[in-house]
């Protein structure tokens, strides 16, 4: 008892301490990076203004100096501001009546006392007055370029509101030079995810060595909460807007929808929240929001939308409309419930990938090694039902693979409904992925009890086949709609139509082309585990080639927790060649679904589809290459932990350069 004693207080300890230094490196990392602000002279600290007026200041060409500040009265303008002083940070206060964007050319002394030009590209919401650039070096000068074209005034269309559209023309009123010591919990918290995990993987080393689904869960746990609270609360994902709008509905059923100016404008993909123009440095980001907070009533909604959910869709937004909804309860202000309804797909994707991981006999660190990568975990973080849909693929394949491996264990009606459950409550909201629920017709026959359970099991996988066909293929045909998608230009379902049904052979060409020049990026590049949203791709997508084809042929282990020792969980040849037609079939519905839909009539390239499509079809083909007679004689343990942290880099890797460089200084 005395041993335990110890025991416990020992850990204790260890967590104490590994809490205090988690929170000191935040804090010691912090104070590095205001080391320059805080050396520099009395004179120099603070927020600096320079009035338009200034001898510091030179217009040229359409700038007009007025008593509202610099205004753009023609097609161009420049405008020179002479600092000669070392800048932290550059700002101006415009008024624009939407977007704008400005180029910056910044005249510096580098490392060396150089003297060195940076152009940088200065992109502002509608809903911001006041441009804020993080620039941290010794400044000689700053020349400001903008066009008239580079105001884009909010359209007629879009949902209004007074602040935004009666600033008039373009004009800027005030620079400033700040040079503000400050705490930015941004940086910090991600100094603390970084420690706090590497803590958690030395003090639970063993635990996640022996079961690398905890690895997963406290990884996409802690990092995509990380992302969640780094983004702004606008539009960044992948039509966002559109997930959004369904998560809003569902979370008022049954009752009626209400919205107001500024949550119409955050459902469609308009000026107000362009995803172009995102906040650059933490200043813009906190005037966003504040703006948003000031005009959005998320309680009392001006506009009733009338009763309605997501239809066919209303499964993968289940838990961002709860998490919705749990925020207007508590009556938080309108972008704090926004990320809540981020934080609900998170977690719903966290729990049935964690889940996944743990049933699947074969290919766990390649499942989870698809679920940590960069554009996954984005979908995760962001309002997208194809986060719900690669999970619960990945569990009904998960669940249908233990069984097909386990042909010693009879198939329970209970294991039945629960993998058709899992199935079609993930592909209902995008059933082009249905032929992977075929999976199940791979049963060994020793799996059932008689022919009458199998012809019963066998026939409801056809069903359920079948009616996730339907629910995509039907309304086509009813609607027999001429314009598919107005995203897509000159679209048209059924001239496509009579393009492939006149002509099959000619279209299979034309799919099988777009379907092959565009495989390996979709496989494993750029486009499938690189993209994260609007805010771009990673700079390293060239070594995720690498990375997947090392882990697909060295993850070699079986899991015996499940199965006994003499299963020697292969995939004969058979059923991968059964596993590749079914990926194959999902591609071409994919690709055939934005040929109608998203592709100008009578073109032979494909348009709209993305390497993201793939990510529900990489576990059975990379299942598919994995070879088992390749053995690897690495300790289990050893290399889940490896695997992890090697993961835990690219992400890490990816939130540093796409989110907190870009925009947390």
């Amino acid at each position: 008892m005395e041993k335990w004693k110890a025991l416990l207080k020992s850990k204790k300890a260890v967590g104490i301490a590994a809490g205090v230094i988690v929170l000191f490196l935040g804090i010691f990392v912090e104070l590095c990076l205001n080391g320059k602000v805080m050396s520099l002279p009395a004179g120099e600290k603070g927020i600096t203004e320079i009035p338009v007026s200034s001898d510091a200041v030179r217009v040229e060409r359409d700038l007009c100096l007025t008593d509202k500040g610099l205004v753009l009265y023609g097609e161009e303008g420049w405008v020179t501001i002479t600092l000669n002083r070392y800048v932290d940070k550059f700002g101006y206060d415009f008024s624009a009546g939407g977007t704008m964007s400005a180029e910056l050319i910044v005249t510096a002394e580098n490392v060396y006392g150089d003297e060195v030009t940076e152009i940088i590209s200065d992109d502002n919401s509608a809903m911001l007055t006041s441009s804020v650039i993080s620039l941290r070096k010794n400044v000689k000068e700053i020349r400001i370029h903008v066009t008239s074209g580079s105001v884009m005034v909010l359209e007629e269309a879009e949902p209004k509101i007074e602040e935004v559209t009666s600033r008039g023309p373009f004009a800027i009123s005030r620079f400033f030079v700040k040079n503000e010591a400050s705490f930015h919990w941004t940086r910090a918290l991600f100094i603390w995810v970084i420690v706090g995990l590497a803590v958690f993987y030395l003090v639970c080393a063993d635990r996640i060595g022996q079961r690398i689904e905890i690895g997963f869960l406290v990884t996409v746990l802690s990092v995509g909460s990380l992302i969640v609270l780094l983004l702004p609360a606008t539009k960044v994902g992948w039509d966002e807007e559109m997930h959004f709008f369904r998560s809003w509905q569902t979370s008022y059923f049954p009752a009626s929808t209400k919205t107001d100016t500024v949550i119409e404008a955050y459902m469609t993909c308009g000026r107000m929240t362009w995803p172009l123009n995102l906040p650059d440095t933490r200043e813009e980001r906190e005037e966003l929001h504040d703006f948003v907070n000031r005009h959005c009533d998320p309680y009392a909604g001006a506009t009733n939308r009338g009763v309605a959910a997501a239809g066919q869709y209303t499964p993968a937004y289940l838990l961002p409309a709860l998490m919705l909804r749990i925020g207007r309860l508590l009556h938080l202000p309108f972008t704090v419930i926004y990320q809540m309804g981020r934080f609900g797909n998170l977690f719903l994707y966290a729990a049935v990938m964690y889940f996944a991981i743990r049933m699947i006999p074969i290919g766990k660190r390649i499942l989870t090694m698809i679920g940590l990568m960069p554009t996954t975990l984005f979908l995760a973080c962001t309002y997208s039902y194809d986060a719900t849909v690669i999970a619960f693929t990945a569990l009904g394949l998960a669940i249908t693979l233990k069984e097909i491996l386990t042909p010693e264990e009879a198939l329970s009606w209970k294991t039945f409904f629960l993998t058709g459950f899992v199935f079609l409550f993930g592909m209902i909201s995008k059933a082009v992925y249905a032929p992977l629920v075929l999976t199940a017709l791979a049963l060994p026959a020793g799996k059932f009890k008689d022919k009458k359970q199998a012809r019963l099991v066998r026939g409801g996988v056809v069903l359920a086949f079948l009616f996730l066909v339907a629910t995509f293929v039907l309304p086509t045909l009813v609607a027999g709609q001429e314009v598919a998608d107005f995203r897509g230009g000159d679209t048209s379902s059924v001239s496509q139509m009579s393009y492939i049904l006149g002509n099959p052979v000619a279209y299979a060409k034309v799919l099988i082309a777009n379907i092959w020049n565009t495989a390996p990026d979709y496989l494993a590049g750029m486009s499938v585990f690189g993209l994260m949203g609007h805010l771009g791709g990673v700079p390293f997508a060239h070594w995720f080639y690498i990375l997947a084809a090392a882990v697909v042929f060295t993850d070699t282990y079986r899991d015996g927790r499940i199965l006994k020792p003499e299963n020697p969980a292969v995939l004969c040849a058979g059923r991968k060649v059964w596993m590749f037609l079914l990926c194959g079939a999902s591609a071409a519905l994919v690709w055939t679904g934005l040929y109608m839909a998203y592709t100008e009539v009578g073109k032979t390239v494909i348009a709209g589809v993305q390497g993201r499509y793939y990510l529900p079809l990489l576990l059975p083909l990379y299942l598919i290459l994995n070879q088992p007679r390749l053995k690897n004689t690495f300790s289990e343990k050893a290399y889940n932990r490896f695997l992890l942290l090697t993961l835990d880099l690219v992400l890490f890797g990816a939130v540093l350069t796409m989110i907190v460089l870009p925009s947390c200084f």
